[in-house]
């Protein structure tokens, strides 16, 4: 993990560095680099210190309806609507009315105490007029100025916008000087045409000279200016302007022609049509569900209110709907939340769980009456109900009841330690003669869901208190208060990866020029020829069995996963770098592992066989600790297979289609940041992680488990090979019902391995556990090649630089051949003092560029072998 300087120039690999820089970074985002919290300090507030109000507001709207300006030539069709109105639906007059009474309208929406004046096609005078007016009542107090330029010419250079002659038979200039005169400070200034950046420069300049005339005048007592009472600076106006000094406004039919004034008046209204636009379902942060009621689709948006809200309409609701309800349905969401793989997700919905558990317990344990008998001695405390609480969800919400029954076990309990505080069920014996009320007759017929009931013993005050840990009533993330920090800081900062002299730009600068020197020198080395490769260049014992490993692309790191945990060694030191838990649950293992943003930011995703994915940061990192990014479901309906055990591996290439499940296997596309997942079911289900949303779904066709995938973005081919012994391609650009286009059926056992070429060839191939090794034409039915090699292979993995491929098996030796089917290196055990120690294969791996093999066996030993010494 040397940080030495690579010594490569930008010109050595020019074409290999850009496609780094092209490359998208999955789980890059600020959401994932930070901690989801808010402020700890307060913003700075962007109002001005001193309280001023927008007491007058001048409408100055310049539409000349049915007349186009000369200078702008529209499109066919344009945007028309005006304050949301058509003036073409109707005569120009009485469009001009009615657009200004809505612009009116839209702002007392805002300011309705301000004072408004509309000045519909106006001419200079007019505007003089209505300007001087508004600033004598408003003294020192605050006016608006709104001009709406669509019927006249775009500002000039010269610090001039258009009105009309009386006769509206030709456009009049109105100076920027004169406008400032009129409107004094302070003021705001609002400019909803094209070119408007030019009466905000024109605006700064007539404001500097302004201020230029006054310092001359205190100096200079001849000066005419000398003598007049000094004008209020401009400093204190705020100018908004449509757009820059050389953009016209857009003309989208979709879209209001005063987008910009709508963006303002009616930010609610426009965003809605943005989203209309788009065919999305933002429009506020919430989570969309799909729900079944009464045999119809309907969705159902949950918005950012607080659980508190939620949980009083679930629990009101849970007595008298059915089973398909939405209501069970939002319980079974937060059923599949509990056992969610990220932590922080699944705790909170526990405690939403145990929450509605144990108020529905309470509301439903019945009164005790004593008789007369039993008044005159102290009553012990009845048997109850108490501490029930969901250690273990089920799926079904909690159904009140004289004795509430436990939930039953749908979903897997996570790993992670939610043990939660819990009281002893009292349940003493006596003399005392305890009579119960049936649950009906307690409660008057008006009682709110949260009434405490009837009057409550010692020992309820006690439950509360045990379970006061958990049954707060609004859980709350600092997910609102973490995007809102964002908007009070600057938007026009150049981000730190667009800076060329930020660190941030320099240390990828660093990794890239790391990587184009990786790429050559490996290259080179394959291209010398390679005749065997059983020079052991690492070897070391793992902390547990290895099950999968992966070379990191451009680093001396390799990442070797055990059945719960993954192990970071550094193989040119031979030292061992990082050692953590994955997190996944008892009896589920870890069966895939993809380096993300390999080239860059490197991450690394884990599957296990209960169909989750999780992804880490901060692996191998000496001075921080493993970091969980994310975690998801990648797929359900999954159930963990058991593929432990030694005798179990040796029987497996007999009939492995009978001895258990392939667990989960993916595939990542760094290209376009899709991760491919399959594995113990019938789909093999795609995952957009820019979006972080499934995107497809695609039936495999058969009744067997998926136990390889192999991508070729470049032609949206997906290669999967099963535990049938089928080899089936998939066109994901095509219809789920024909997006099957090849089916291969030569193979007679489980398939071990698939690769799909990216070469002009793009042949596919794949190899079986009988060691048929088969090269397949996907424009052909039939193979085009076959080999024979060793039978009973238990891992095996092609080299995609150099044209090997390498097996290994239960008996205790791995066998490395070339492209044509030459066997070049065959690693045996050896006894005796000096001889190899190999064990069972469990898993191996060749590095993505060098001429390395990674192996992993039954007796913990991790080796990794190459090329001989000379050679390297």
């Amino acid at each position: 993990m040397d940080r030495q300087s690579p010594v490569l120039t930008l010109g050595d690999d020019e074409e290999a560095e850009l496609v780094d820089w092209n490359l998208p970074a999955a789980f890059m985002k600020k959401r994932h680099c930070e901690k989801i919290e808010g402020c700890k300090s307060l913003a700075q507030s962007w109002r001005m210190k001193d309280r001023m109000k927008t007491v007058s507001v001048a409408l100055v709207l310049c539409l000349n309806v049915g007349v186009d300006p000369p200078d702008v030539v529209k499109t066919t069709p344009c945007a028309r609507l005006e304050c949301w109105i058509d003036p073409l639906a109707m005569g120009p007059q009485k469009a001009l009315e009615t657009i200004g009474a809505n612009l009116q309208k839209q702002y007392e929406n805002w300011q309705p105490r301000a004072r408004y004046k509309q000045s519909l096609d106006p001419t200079v005078d007019e505007v003089k007029k209505l300007c001087t007016s508004l600033r004598r009542n408003a003294k020192e107090e605050r006016v608006l100025f709104h001009y709406n330029g669509h019927g006249v010419p775009r500002p000039t250079v010269n610090g001039e916008i258009w009105v009309f002659n009386k006769n509206y038979t030709q456009y009049i200039p109105l100076s920027i000087y004169d406008l400032q005169t009129w409107m004094g400070s302070p003021s705001i200034f609002v400019y909803d045409c094209s070119n408007a950046g030019l009466i905000v420069k024109s605006f700064k300049q007539f404001a500097l000279q302004r201020e230029q005339e006054l310092e001359v005048a205190a100096i200079n007592p001849s000066h005419p200016l000398a003598q007049m009472p000094l004008p209020p600076s401009m400093k204190n106006c705020i100018q908004l302007a449509a757009c820059d000094a050389d953009e016209l406004l857009p003309m989208n039919p979709d879209l209001p022609a005063d987008l910009f004034t709508s963006c303002l008046t009616t930010p609610i209204k426009i965003a809605l049509r943005w989203f209309c636009m788009q065919k999305s379902v933002k429009l506020v942060p919430g989570v969309t569900l799909d729900l079944i009621e009464n045999g119809q689709k309907r969705t159902l948006m949950v918005f950012p209110r607080t659980v508190h809200t939620c949980l009083i309409d679930v629990r009101q609701t849970l007595q008298r709907v059915s089973f398909n309800s939405v209501y069970t349905q939002i319980w079974r969401v937060l059923l599949h939340l509990a056992a969610d793989p990220y932590p922080e997700a699944s705790d909170l919905a526990m405690r939403v769980l145990n929450c509605i558990a144990y108020k529905a317990t309470m509301s439903t344990r019945p009164q005790r009456i004593l008789d007369a008998a039993s008044l005159t001695q102290s009553a012990p405390a009845s048997p109850t109900n108490k501490g029930m609480h969901i250690h273990q969800v089920g799926g079904s919400p909690p159904t009140p009841s004289a004795s509430s029954s436990s939930l039953t076990n749908d979903v897997p309990k996570p790993a992670v330690n939610r043990e939660l505080p819990s009281t002893r069920p009292s349940n003493v014996g006596g003399n005392i003669n305890v009579q119960y009320t049936p649950h009906s007759h307690q409660f008057p017929r008006t009682r709110k869901m949260f009434d405490k009931g009837p009057d409550q013993t010692a020992e309820d005050g006690d439950d509360i208190i045990a379970h006061k840990g958990f049954l707060s009533g609004s859980l709350q993330t600092g997910f609102c208060d973490w995007n809102a920090k964002y908007f009070a800081q600057p938007v026009m900062k150049v981000p730190e990866e667009h800076d060329a002299e930020s660190q941030v730009r320099k240390e990828r600068e660093w990794r890239f020029l790391r990587n184009a020197k990786v790429r050559n020198e490996a290259q080179c080395l394959i291209q010398k020829g390679i005749t065997r490769m059983d020079e052991q260049i690492f070897i070391n014992r793992n902390p547990g069995v290895p099950s999968v490993v992966k070379f990191h692309p451009f680093t001396s790191c390799i990442a070797v996963a055990d059945k719960d945990s993954i192990c970071f060694w550094d193989w040119e030191k031979n030292e061992k770098l990082d050692y953590f838990h994955n997190g996944n649950p008892r009896y589920t293992r870890i069966t895939a592992m993809e380096y993300l943003n390999g080239q860059d930011c490197s991450l690394l995703l884990t599957a296990t066989d209960d169909g989750a994915i999780r992804v880490w940061k901060n692996f191998a990192d000496l001075e921080k600790n493993p970091e969980m990014v994310t975690a998801w479901q990648g797929l359900s309906d999954m159930l963990p297979s058991t593929r432990g055990g030694l005798a179990r591996r040796v029987s497996i290439y007999l009939d492995r289609s009978k001895q258990g499940g392939a667990g989960m296997v993916v595939d990542w596309e760094q290209e376009t940041g899709l991760l491919v997942a399959s594995g113990d079911v019938r789909i093999i289900r795609i995952w957009d992680t820019d979006r972080e949303m499934k995107v497809q779904d695609i039936p495999t066709g058969a009744d067997s488990c998926v136990t390889s995938l192999s991508c070729d973005s470049h032609r949206s081919l997906i290669v999967a090979g099963l535990g049938d012994g089928t080899v089936r391609i998939f066109d994901r650009r095509m219809s789920q019902n024909d997006c099957r286009v090849m089916t291969y059926r030569e193979h007679t056992s489980w398939v071990v391995k698939t690769h799909i070429e990216t070469q002009a060839q793009g042949h596919i191939l794949s190899v079986s556990v009988n060691g048929d090794v088969r090269s397949f034409d996907p424009r052909l039915t039939e193979s085009i090649n076959t080999l024979q090699i060793v039978k009973g292979l238990t891992a095996l993995d092609y080299h995609p630089m150099a044209n090997l491929f390498a097996g290994g098996s239960m008996n205790q030796f791995i066998a490395i051949y070339n492209g044509g089917g030459e066997l070049i290196s065959n690693i045996k055990y050896y006894d005796g003092f000096m001889g190899q120690r190999i064990g069972a294969i469990s898993c191996l791996a060749f590095h993505p560029h060098w001429p390395h093999l990674a192996v992993g066996s039954n007796d913990y030993y991790m080796s990794i072998y190459s090329m001989e010494k000379r050679m390297r």
